[in-house]
């Protein structure tokens, strides 16, 4: 039997031929003929269901008949949820008493039964009945419960429903952070139609009313009145219209707040609501009161007293103490059962205890002689580890210093390849300063002859060419000197300095460094040089020997890869090798490519590990990549290499701005 834990719980049996049927005369004659009881439930139900949104007075007749009828199948849990259907017709009338007793009978079965499902429903009842009687600390007690437990239960009705109450409490405690906090929550939540959204928008117009911002208050209370006016809850449009009224009142609009006022009172006679007829007329009372309509007030103040006594005259209050008094002797009972059981559980726990204690005691005596000798075998290998890590740390740092030594080898090594490469080119520089030189001997000779025949045009004409001579000396000399300088940098161990740097330049000078290098060895070998430098590239704070050194590097495998090649090719290949500088997000990005042998794809992952080599025996330590690797990462940028399209390798140095 599945149970609807909406406002009703009613149970939800599938009857053929009557799910659809409207008309609750129809549906009061098929009950009469109904010999099912299944039937009979059914179908009270649906026309409990029809009565709920305006005459509870007839709901009551027909949850005590359900009542009986589950009593008479002696079915515990639909007992339970029958007079949970009862205690909220009650409640709605206004018969707090007699709704919290069906409660919690309600209650106190489903406990018993230990159906937790049924729970979150009726304490949200429970918490609706102590709201009614403005009881707001206990309501908001059996709210919280019926809030965690649907949590838990994935229940979305009582969910909101908790939501929306909380809200109401919290605003009519003057807790307004909280009260709009959870009404918040509440709209938040997904939902099919918008029941119980006019009550959720009341409060939070009634919330910032209290906190005077009026015009969010109106804007509040128009959304409630428009949603309650839409789905036609009579109970709804009653609240939200003394609200409104209690609006205007404040704002000194009286004629409005009587208008809404009555419109609230209306709605409650309608709908059999005894609350909303008690609050729309002692508002309407206070109203004519303050207009100084005497008749007018004393008439609603009758009301009012009617009404009031209906709700909470002293019989009902005493009812109601004595329904706490119960329930709080039934939570008592229930708490020393609870700590019975703890207590009993405490001592079995305390002889299980004492048990293992003594278990332990035999084990722990047992356990210390073995641990005494594993203490001394653990010295033993303590001391033993000692040692091997002192040997280990010994031979860690003679490896460090074989492969600093190896590094420093392998500069020497490169720097001993470029000096052939290096000493072509300061030749050039060289010859031109020899000629100029030779030139300038002449020309004043020829000065000197001229000044004895006092020719002083001529005389200018050769002073002018000394002093060209004399520029283009000066220039090839510096060209020789940065020449040196380069070398003796290359040379150097890198002192971590930086500073700011022409990477065109850089990388101009060693492309010619490598390629003369190979010159000087290979008189044979010839190559295209092609250059395609980005003059706009700006200058980078750098270390220049060490970036020199990786660009060195960088040609002298790209040389070796087009020499290799030509050695397998015919006559129509032709060796090129190219240097690109460029930038862009990433930085300034150095690309030397190649047409020569490339890089097979197996060993692409490896050529960057130290003592790699791809070339014969002697001809390579391994150590060139891994170093030019590990200073461009020391730059904060980075290497890597792809496969050019027909052939050759292209090697891709990106360093940030």
């Amino acid at each position: 039997m599945k149970k609807l834990l909406s406002f009703f719980c009613f149970s939800s049996i599938a009857v053929s031929g009557f799910a659809q049927v409207k008309n609750i005369d129809s549906l009061k004659n098929l009950l009469n003929r109904a010999q099912n009881d299944a039937v009979r439930i059914s179908l009270i139900d649906q026309i409990m269901r029809q009565y709920a949104s305006s005459n509870w007075d007839s709901i009551v007749p027909y949850a005590k008949k359900k009542i009986a009828i589950a009593e008479q199948q002696k079915d515990e849990a639909l007992v339970a949820v029958s007079k949970s259907d009862l205690a909220k017709a009650y409640y709605t009338k206004g018969n707090y008493s007699k709704a919290l007793e069906l409660s919690f009978q309600a209650l106190t079965a489903i406990e018993s039964l230990k159906d937790k499902k049924l729970l979150p429903d009726l304490l949200n009842l429970i918490g609706n009945i102590y709201k009614g009687q403005q009881n707001y600390t206990k309501a908001k007690q059996y709210f919280k419960q019926a809030e965690g437990l649907a949590i838990s239960l994935k229940d979305k009705v009582i969910i909101e429903a908790s939501y929306g109450n909380l809200a109401y409490v919290y605003e009519k405690s003057n807790k307004l952070d909280s009260a709009i906090y959870y009404a918040n929550k509440f709209l938040a939540l997904p939902r099919a139609s918008t029941y119980g959204v006019p009550n959720v928008y009341t409060v939070l117009g009634e919330a910032h009313l209290k906190m005077n911002d009026e015009k969010a208050a109106a804007m509040y209370f128009r959304k409630a009145f428009a949603l309650a006016k839409e789905g036609s809850i009579l109970r709804d449009l009653s609240t939200v219209g003394i609200s409104i009224a209690g609006y205007f009142q404040k704002t000194a609009q009286s004629d409005s707040a009587i208008y809404y006022a009555n419109n609230a009172l209306m709605n409650a006679r309608k709908a059999a609501y005894n609350k909303g007829i008690y609050e729309s007329t002692a508002l309407l009372y206070a109203l004519y009161d303050s207009l100084k309509k005497p008749d007018s007030a004393f008439k609603y103040l009758k009301l009012t007293s009617s009404a009031k006594d209906s709700i909470y005259n002293v019989s009902r209050f005493q009812e109601i103490e004595n329904l706490n008094a119960d329930e709080h002797l039934r939570q008592t009972e229930i708490a020393a059962a609870k700590k019975s059981f703890r207590n009993k559980l405490a001592f079995i726990f305390l002889c299980s205890g004492f048990t293992l204690i003594c278990i332990a005691t035999l084990l722990q005596f047992r356990n210390n002689n073995n641990r005494k000798k594993a203490y001394a075998i653990l010295e033993s290998q303590k001391k033993e580890t000692e040692n091997q890590k002192d040997l280990a740390e010994h031979a860690l740092k003679q490896l460090q210093v074989t492969q600093a030594q190896l590094i420093q080898a392998e500069k020497m090594a490169s720097l001993g390849e470029l000096t052939a490469g290096i000493a072509h080119e300061i030749q050039n520089p060289l010859n031109f300063i020899n000629n100029f030189s030779e030139v300038n001997i002449e020309l004043l000779e020829e000065m000197d002859l001229q000044l004895t025949q006092g020719d002083m045009d001529e005389i200018k004409a050769i002073m002018a060419d000394l002093k060209q001579n004399e520029e283009r000396i000066g220039h090839h000399g510096k060209r020789a000197d940065s020449i040196v300088k380069g070398m003796l940098q290359h040379s150097r161990t890198s002192t971590g300095e930086k500073r700011f740097s022409d990477v065109n330049e850089l990388v101009d000078e060693a492309m010619k460094l490598a390629y003369h290098g190979l010159r000087a060895k290979d008189h044979s070998f010839n190559a295209e040089l092609l250059t395609d430098f980005d003059s706009a590239l700006p200058q980078l704070n750098l270390m220049p020997q060490d970036i020199v050194r990786v660009l060195v590097n960088l040609f002298n495998n790209a040389f070796y890869a087009v020499q290799e090649r030509g050695k397998t090719e015919t006559s129509d290949f032709r060796p090129s090798v190219s240097a690109i500088t460029t930038t862009d997000a990433a930085g300034v990005k150095i690309i030397v490519r190649d047409n020569g042998t490339g890089v097979p794809p197996a060993i692409k992952e490896k050529i960057m590990q130290p003592f790699f080599t791809t070339k014969p025996t002697g001809e390579g330590t391994g150590l060139g990549l891994s170093m030019s690797y590990d200073i461009v990462k020391a730059h904060g940028g980075e290497l890597k290499v792809t496969d050019v399209a027909g052939g050759g390798s292209e090697f891709e140095i990106v360093l940030p701005l």
